[in-house]
């Protein structure tokens, strides 16, 4: 999901149900924080805005919590793309 602000993309919002795993995760910001633009098929070229907020909710509900380290996982990833933020050139900034 993308939010606009004057035809610019603001909020970046990824929902990951399926591939939760850590290069699919990280690629997906990846992508996100080297993009200038957003193509949409409808709405054409959007441009990034000055900021951009990154927002990436993963689905754990089909993970068994008192047996899986994914969720300490995800929060390393998290802790690891925070500290990288924000990359050069790059519009996401939180």
């Amino acid at each position: 999901m993308l939010i606009l602000k004057d035809g610019r993309v603001k909020v970046i919002i990824e929902i990951e149900e399926s591939d939760i795993r850590p290069v699919y995760i990280c690629g997906k910001f990846l992508v996100s924080a080297l993009s200038n633009y957003f193509i949409h098929d409808r709405y054409g070229v959007i441009g990034m805005d000055d900021s951009v907020l990154f927002l990436q909710i993963l689905d754990s509900s089909k993970l068994k919590h008192d047996r899986t380290s994914k969720l300490e996982q995800f929060k390393n990833i998290e802790k690891s793309i925070q500290s990288v933020i924000p990359l050069k050139g790059s519009s996401i900034d939180s």
